[in-house]
């Protein structure tokens, strides 16, 4: 078995070539030194890259912890956050501020987007910004039963229009032929 996974894992680098009988792989002397060098170039920039993946892990834990929190101390370390060079912790600040769910943000993210040349980050921003705008879903009932009853209001006809109106048919006692202008007057 551990045979087959070495021949699977070199099969998939493309260093070698496999002799059919016994499965054990033909390693050139030219391919070996060229597959050290890369490992030896790929293990130094891991070691940067690492670090960097560790500090924006901490960081986006970090923010996903404020959002959670409901103070201004919490949305003013978030808001510090988007102000950050990196920008996979800038759009990780964003949907904080969003989650964080306080409107007074929208002023720093228009300033933010206006800031940026990055289009793609504008537009991820500018969305974010519609999102916050929208009405929360007491504030969508709410305009709802206002406007319900406003065209209550509206589109009821006034009463006392219609009693008026009754009462003068019925005090001048005509009679309901002379009412209609199609009916033959009586002698």
């Amino acid at each position: 078995m551990k045979t087959i996974s070495w021949f699977v894992s070199l099969f998939v680098c493309g260093t070698f070539t496999v002799c059919a009988q016994n499965l054990a792989p033909t390693v050139t002397k030219a391919s070996v030194t060229v597959t050290n060098q890369e490992a030896a170039e790929t293990n130094a920039l891991s070691a940067a890259e690492l670090a960097q993946l560790k500090y924006e892990r901490e960081t986006i834990a970090q923010l996903t912890t404020l959002q959670a929190n409901d103070d201004a101390a919490s949305l003013a370390a978030i808001l510090a956050e988007l102000k950050n060079t990196n920008s996979t912790i800038r759009a990780a600040a964003v949907q904080a501020v969003v989650q964080f769910n306080d409107r007074s943000a929208i002023p720093v993210l228009q300033k933010m987007a206006d800031a940026t040349t990055d289009t793609a980050e504008k537009k991820e921003i500018r969305k974010a910004i519609a999102y916050m705008k929208l009405p929360s879903l007491t504030e969508y009932l709410d305009q709802r039963r206002a406007l319900e009853a406003n065209r209550a209001a509206t589109n009821a006809p006034a009463a006392t229009s219609v009693t008026n109106t009754s009462a003068a048919l019925i005090s001048t006692n005509a009679p309901a032929a002379s009412l209609s202008t199609n009916a033959p007057a009586h002698p």
